[in-house]
């Protein structure tokens, strides 16, 4: 059964990614991905004061990572079109998924024209990168791809990946309302992951949250630290 899933779903990849031209979009995808994901991480590493890590630094300037990403999309963006002679196409869109990944990490930046990452605006950037993601998983996969897989398999299986992948859909949905967009792009892939967002607590400030009462929307201020958040605040401008 799995080398049966295993073989349709590498059918689909060659016939409808590869086949098609659409491996450049798949490693933008990829490379955006692991860049804001790496990026997360280094970012936490360093306000955690962990592995020696420290911000980039030009005097008593901080030098946002958001620098590097737009540094990198002008050279990606000036290479395809000015140098023909350019050897891969995949290059560049590992290039260009890594500067948009830097880019829309501090996309909260762009909006609030101050530094604003470890705030509650900040969230702005990760509801980008989010949408990014959505949007370009679609327009490289589509509807195509998952009708070809489930072509190539058993009818009981078929209604078993579209009821699994509808269900992965709304519960998604809900993880979005709930203010846990991370979880929802996840769980598009996992839906299992979804279901557990969708049954958890939403953040305090999420659409969802909106329905709780008084003593629910304390417990997931605690759960989601956001009381920690505001204290640090606070005690920041004092």
């Amino acid at each position: 059964m799995l080398w049966t899933i295993w073989a349709d779903v590498s059918r689909a990849y060659h016939d409808d990614i590869v086949d098609a031209g659409k491996l450049p979009q798949l490693l933008f995808l990829l490379a955006f991905l692991a860049t804001f994901g790496i990026v997360r991480g280094i970012t936490h590493a360093i306000r955690a004061g962990r592995f020696g890590l420290k911000n980039v630094e030009m005097g008593a300037t901080h030098v946002h990572h958001l620098v590097w990403g737009i540094l990198l999309l002008i050279t990606c963006g000036y290479a395809a079109i000015a140098l023909d002679f350019f050897p891969s196409r995949e290059v560049l869109a590992v290039g260009l998924g890594i500067g948009v990944g830097l880019t829309l990490d501090e996309f909260a930046l762009w909006l609030e024209l101050r530094d604003v990452y470890w705030s509650p605006e900040g969230r702005r950037s990760i509801d980008a990168v989010v949408v990014t993601a959505v949007f370009a998983g679609l327009m490289l996969v589509g509807l195509h791809f998952w009708v070809e897989v489930a072509r190539g398999m058993e009818t009981g299986a078929d209604w078993a990946i579209a009821s699994s992948s509808a269900l992965g859909w709304v519960f998604a949905g809900i993880c979005v309302l709930k203010g846990k967009p991370v979880t929802a792009v996840v769980g598009l892939f996992f839906p299992i992951v979804a279901l557990i967002g969708s049954i958890r607590l939403a953040t305090p400030h999420s659409r969802w949250a909106h329905r709780y009462g008084e003593r629910k929307r304390a417990r997931a201020s605690r759960r989601f630290g956001e009381e920690r958040v505001l204290e640090r605040e606070v005690r920041a401008h004092l």
